[in-house]
């Protein structure tokens, strides 16, 4: 019963989605704009540290669901 509440809820959010994904034709910009625009942006170690932090966070918050939902699962 469980799983197909989950599917439930995943297909609702597939199909809320939808709409969310509207490729648009892309905006123009003028050339005093361009010189304001990197490719690619410049890794301090300030940003390193933060995604290190974010990464080890959200694994953390992964192994902790993940172990309790085998407990909540054991007989």
């Amino acid at each position: 019963m469980r799983g197909k509440v989950v599917g439930l809820v995943a297909a609702a959010a597939l199909l809320a989605s939808v709409g969310i994904a509207n490729a648009k034709v892309p905006a123009r910009l003028p050339d005093g704009q361009f010189d304001k625009i990197s490719a690619r942006g410049t890794y301090t170690s300030a940003n390193v540290a933060a995604n290190v932090a974010a990464t080890a966070a959200l694994n953390n918050l992964v192994a902790a669901s993940t172990a309790a939902a085998i407990f909540a699962a054991a007989p």
